[in-house]
């Protein structure tokens, strides 16, 4: 089935549609601050450790930082996050969640109208993911400093970051 590349997209597809229908999340919290996660359809896990230097008011969704005025993303794709002098003096680490295009994961990006058939991107071969990249800000960030925020998915490209400070 793995060789066949209709029957594995099928498979996945299958498997894909049980996780949406039936499949719930349980989280539980570890003494040590990290949490973790298993998909009660049994095929997905993950393994988070707490972040003690979060920046609180630049941590989420693109949409909500955009709408508090501490982020927005330029014409060349670029984010720029607004922080404050005391959080460019001190540094941490912003987590925001942005929506990305990447290739499939059910079909590996290989569907297509006249090939493979995959449920989950229809026939296009990419799909978008809510996908949560982490920032870390170096202590004594100075306004104007670009760097590369990798995302923590496969086929996922890195993010340009932009650094702005009130001068």
């Amino acid at each position: 089935m793995l060789s066949n590349l209709t029957a594995r997209a099928a498979y996945d597809a299958h498997l894909f549609e049980r996780e949406t229908m039936h499949g719930r999340q349980t989280t539980a919290a570890g003494g040590d601050g990290s949490s973790w996660s298993v998909s009660q359809t049994g095929w997905a896990a993950t393994w988070q450790r707490r972040v003690v230097d979060l920046l609180p008011r630049l941590t989420g969704t693109i949409e909500e930082l955009v709408a508090a005025g501490v982020a927005r993303v330029d014409l060349a794709g670029t984010l720029e996050l607004d922080l404050s002098v005391a959080e460019s003096v001190s540094g941490g680490t912003a987590i925001v969640t942005l929506s990305i295009r990447m290739p499939c994961p059910t079909c590996g990006g290989l569907a297509s109208p006249r090939g493979v058939w995959c449920r989950r991107c229809e026939y296009e071969g990419q799909v978008t993911e809510a996908v949560p990249i982490r920032i870390p800000i170096p202590p004594i960030a100075r306004d104007g400093q670009t760097f590369s925020a990798a995302a923590p998915r496969p086929g996922a490209p890195p993010q340009r970051v932009r650094i702005r400070v009130p001068g």
